[in-house]
């Protein structure tokens, strides 16, 4: 059987590269070897391409930057040609690429964009998708109109160049502590604050508009961490929900990436509120476009609620990350998992 040539492209210029890092390498480390002939390509922190062919067990850390047989300067072209430029002119034809990007630059439609352009088939959602799931307010906006249960939220915007006494005064006549701050344009709960009172809440604004320029308020659902798992394109598949029970007050990303949190599947939730989410994911997943795979995040109060907090489009494929857990906890495992994804991704091409 011919190998498929599969770029996976990890890394990123983001705030989550790290983070990349390691889903990047539990993704190779899962790979079907005898299906695939892998190109690894690492975008650094700066957004330089590079080819690398080293030990994956260097990429975890950062000591793939080490590596002298590294080629920088890789440049993606028309039908799925990646063009070395290091001191030499060389194609290398892809069939497929599997981006394991995380937040901006690498989940926010961007360089779907160009997987789009250069027309090669690539795992996850298309451009539009992408770009509306990572912007929580157009998320928000989107779904509340189709009747999905979202906290009330409000969007602050840097443009408009209000004082905190201001923003203060409309968030309080709006909402109620406690509420979450949080950038519109953020992925692993990056620059996210919960906060309780007025006294903390300019130092959570201030650290929401580092990160973007438009910035969203919630109010805060007090209940059970729940995500559902979700795999497919036209007609997707949703998992039984997983449960978290954060180590820190909310799954953060100290929480998320590098303390113990403990994880519950299947979640510790009724039949009838597990079907629900399961359901409502779909929908969610239909409605805004995606295709490949999705974690849908919710908040399920104490009085059966369902209030969807965020969806992600590429989640994280760590050692501890739910998404690949909850799958294999319907019987999918993770080598099985990525050939769906990408048998997925050329269903979409």
């Amino acid at each position: 059987m011919k190998k498929l040539r599969l770029g996976v492209i990890i890394g990123g210029k983001s705030n989550e590269h790290e983070i990349s890092l390691l889903s990047g390498y539990g993704v190779l480390s899962n790979l079907n070897p005898e299906k695939y002939s892998v190109y690894v390509i690492i975008i650094s922190e700066n957004g330089d391409w590079f080819l690398y062919s080293g030990d994956f067990e260097k990429i975890k850390d950062g000591r793939w930057k080490e590596d002298r047989e590294n080629l920088k300067d890789v440049v993606m072209t028309s039908s799925g040609k990646l063009l070395l430029l290091q001191g030499r002119s060389e194609f290398i034809e892809l069939d497929v690429v599997f981006p394991v990007l995380h937040g901006l630059n690498g989940e926010d439609g961007k360089i779907q964009g160009l997987f789009e352009i250069a027309e090669i088939p690539f795992v996850g959602s298309k451009t539009a998708s992408s770009a509306v799931c990572m912007d929580k307010d157009f998320t928000n906006s989107i779904l509340a109109q189709n009747n999905i249960n979202i906290a009330d939220w409000i969007t602050l915007r840097r443009r408009e160049k209000k004082t905190f006494d201001e923003m203060k005064k409309k968030i309080e006549k709006q909402l109620h502590y406690p509420v979450f701050v949080k950038p519109a344009n953020s992925g692993s709960s990056v620059g996210t604050s919960k906060v309780k009172n007025a006294e903390t809440l300019e130092m959570a604004i201030d650290l929401a508009f580092r990160e973007d320029n438009k910035i969203l308020v919630q109010k805060a659902i007090e209940g059970q961490e729940i995500e559902c798992a979700v795999l497919g394109n036209d007609d997707p598949t949703a998992s039984f929900p997983g449960e978290i029970e954060p180590c820190n007050e909310f799954y953060d990303y100290e929480a998320k990436y590098f303390k113990p949190s403990v994880l519950h599947l299947p979640a510790r939730i009724g039949d009838e509120a597990a079907e629900t989410i399961k359901s409502t994911s779909k929908k969610v997943y239909n409605i805004l476009g995606c295709h490949g795979m999705a974690r849908v995040d919710y908040i399920l109060d104490q009085n059966g609620n369902a209030w969807l907090m965020e969806l992600n489009t590429i989640p994280g494929f760590t050692e501890i990350s739910m998404y690949p857990k909850m799958l294999e906890k319907m019987g999918i495992g993770y080598s099985e998992l990525l050939d769906s994804l990408i048998s997925l991704a050329l269903e979409t091409h």
